[in-house]
């Protein structure tokens, strides 16, 4: 949202896991890292994100290992980058809770984006003009999250058929999308 800003302490910044945040900052994402330290072995900082417009991007199978869980969110950002983004080698995810590749193409083109499905990705064109409607979340925590974020953003409900699905990676996460919404 313009003008936004948002902060969050104590992050792991393993650099298996970042994969999300470094393709959101070579596309053009202002997002900083501070007071990095070491806690169990890892990797810790905290996060700062500042509103900022992205440019559409290209993900491969090499890269999709580091952001295999951020994917739908991904797809959720492409609707709002200017031009054509690319995930592909990411097959793997129609074998995760759900298809995750179908979910994230349904539910997007539900909304009216522009995408199409891969075998093994999908394409999105962007920027989406989209509408709220109710998301299928085929029982997926990730699908659920994903598309909650894209609502919220649109009008500010949470329009889901099932909301319990989150419980099972983030039992508090309506909760704190209230809070950092104020």
């Amino acid at each position: 949202m313009p003008d936004s800003k948002l902060y969050f302490k104590n992050i792991l910044l393993n650099e298996t896991r970042l994969g999300f945040i470094k393709i959101l900052k070579k596309n053009g994402a202002d997002i900083s890292t501070s007071t990095e330290k070491i806690v169990h072995g890892e990797k810790v900082g905290n996060l700062t994100i500042n509103y900022s417009t992205i440019k559409p991007f290209k993900i491969n199978k090499e890269k999709i290992p580091s952001m295999i869980d951020e994917i739908p969110l991904l797809a959720i950002l492409a609707t709002k980058a200017k031009g054509i983004s690319i995930v592909r080698g990411a097959k793997e995810l129609r074998y995760k809770e759900c298809d995750r590749i179908k979910a994230i193409c349904q539910n997007l083109k539900r909304m009216n984006a522009k995408v199409k499905e891969l075998e093994d990705g999908f394409i999105v064109e962007g920027p989406s003009d989209l509408e709220p409607r109710k998301i299928h979340t085929f029982n997926d925590h990730r699908i659920a999250m994903a598309f909650t974020v894209l609502n919220k953003s649109l009008n500010g409900t949470y329009n889901l058929d099932n909301t319990n699905c989150i419980k099972i990676s983030y039992p508090n996460f309506i909760k704190d999308m209230n809070s950092l919404m104020q």
